[in-house]
């Protein structure tokens, strides 16, 4: 899962449109720069892909090295 991410995430015009449909079709008509739509994605993958509840996602985005290095939050610290 996540190297098909990985994947994805080398490709910057991919990414872009992407980001791009999903600013289209998610939040129409707003202004929200600071909305991160790759974490948004990877995170729907994830979610997706494990079947997982909401708490799981949320220890996992948190704890999982990986996944927090596709999030773009390095070291845990």
């Amino acid at each position: 899962m996540l190297s098909g991410l990985q994947h994805l995430h080398a490709d910057d015009l991919v990414i872009k449109q992407i980001c791009d449909l999903m600013d289209k079709y998610i939040l129409p008509g707003t202004d929200q720069p600071e909305v991160d739509f790759w974490n948004i994605l990877v995170l729907a993958i994830v979610k997706q892909g494990l079947n997982c509840d909401d708490n799981r996602l949320q220890n996992l985005a948190n704890s999982h090295d990986e996944l927090r290095q596709f999030l773009g939050h390095g070291d845990k610290g």
